[in-house]
């Protein structure tokens, strides 16, 4: 099967205007259209019926993001941030030149800032924080961060592969195990030159 480019990730929202303002004045998103959505087929397609849905589309540089608002039958959940081990899709990731700034527009436009969440590599420069928005949808803010790998700290430098210290130390056991073997040799050696003597006598 081929597959073409990421269309769009949808996010269910409890009130599109709070919504659209945080994606909009925190996020910095921008609004290209609005779709009412209705109908047997929509219907079908969601797998909810009795269907009208609100649909504002947003987009940041090649990101597509779709604020779903369900006027009917109604949302479903409390608005809390799902724990990052649920099943699912469990956040998005935005990098930002300013973290502090980003947490102060979260904070501003009715979003959470999960504090507890904060990682900082001083010798780096780089930092993360999740936050939210208004319904709880996690959302990564990283500063510094290599577009397609980890935010870690950096790991010790390898040892040297050519004298590795669990080859010396088996090397050190081995020639301990045969000294060890060779002494045990030489006092049977002697026990049975002691004992030949006595008996030639």
């Amino acid at each position: 099967m081929g597959l073409g480019r990421l269309s769009h990730v949808g996010i269910c929202v409890s009130d599109l205007e709070r919504a659209l303002a945080f994606w909009r004045d925190a996020l910095g998103f921008r609004e290209s259209k609005r779709l009412d959505v209705y109908g047997d087929g929509a219907e079908t397609l969601m797998g909810i019926p009795d269907l009208d849905l609100r649909v504002a589309v947003l987009e940041r540089e090649e990101l597509h993001v779709q604020l779903l608002h369900y006027a009917s039958p109604g949302h479903r959940g409390t608005g809390e941030p799902r724990p990052m081990n649920a099943l699912g899709i469990t956040h998005l990731s935005l990098e930002v030149d300013d973290l502090e700034a980003a947490i102060s527009a979260v904070t501003a436009a009715g979003g959470r800032v999960l504090r507890s969440t904060r990682l900082r590599i001083e010798d780096t420069g780089r930092a993360a924080i999740f936050v939210t928005d208004p319904d709880g949808a996690r959302i990564e803010t990283r500063r510094g961060g290599v577009r397609g790998r980890p935010l870690k700290r950096p790991q010790a430098a390898p040892r040297d592969s050519r004298r590795p210290a669990c080859s010396r130390a088996s090397a050190t056991g081995e020639s301990g195990a045969r000294d060890e073997r060779a002494q045990a040799f030489r006092a049977r050696t002697r026990s049975l030159r002691s004992c030949t003597s006595r008996v030639s006598c």
